[in-house]
């Protein structure tokens, strides 16, 4: 018994870290990612569909005092700075990256100052994560390498996960939380 729960235990320990592929594949409007093990196992999820973003939409990031001053300073998010925040993928919803709202006060919690990001146009996939994905940095990078450029996976939330999309940082107006669904809703209680 004590050796076949050894034997249990080393393939849940090491199954992680042998060999696979992953993919992604289009079929039509839908995305999949494709897991190929060196085993043989296939596996296929389905991550959503195609979604785009407009040019000049904004988008807003809650977060520490320090990052939002540095990426205010520089104007950007560095892509060295996002490929760290990709590696960071448990307890995200989306997997790793910099995650982004486009209501100005959804995410408040989150930190104690804001930034604003105005997009290029964008394609990403509107859908789901797979939490239980092995392999999540690298199903990062194939989305990357085909051209996607962020996870919408919640009505007002999503993940970005190209450098290249996160190129324009300011401060926040007025104007973006004036049109907070969280500033309309408060009104509407003190009224």
């Amino acid at each position: 018994m004590m050796r076949l729960n050894l034997i249990l235990l080393l393939s849940i320990l090491f199954g992680q870290l042998a060999w696979a592929e992953v993919s992604i594949e289009l079929q039509g409007d839908e995305i999949y990612a494709i897991q190929k093990e060196a085993n043989g196992f296939v596996n296929y999820r389905k991550l959503g569909t195609v979604a785009k973003i407009k040019k000049g939409t904004r988008v807003f990031h809650w977060g520490d005092a320090d990052d939002i001053a540095r990426w205010l300073k520089n104007g950007r998010v560095d892509s060295s700075e996002l490929d760290y925040l990709i590696t960071q993928p448990e307890g995200q919803a989306a997997g790793g990256g910099f995650y982004v709202s486009s209501d100005a006060l959804d995410t408040v919690e989150y930190g104690p100052k804001a930034v604003a990001v105005t997009l290029p146009e964008l394609k990403g996939v509107r859908g789901h994560y797979p939490a239980d994905f092995p392999y999540k940095i690298e199903l990062a990078r194939k989305l990357r390498e085909n051209g996607f450029s962020y996870i919408d996976y919640h009505q007002t939330w999503m993940n970005i996960i190209d450098a290249q999309s996160l190129q324009t940082i300011s401060v926040p107006v007025l104007e973006d939380f004036v049109k907070s669904q969280a500033f309309s809703q408060r009104l509407k209680t003190e009224s």
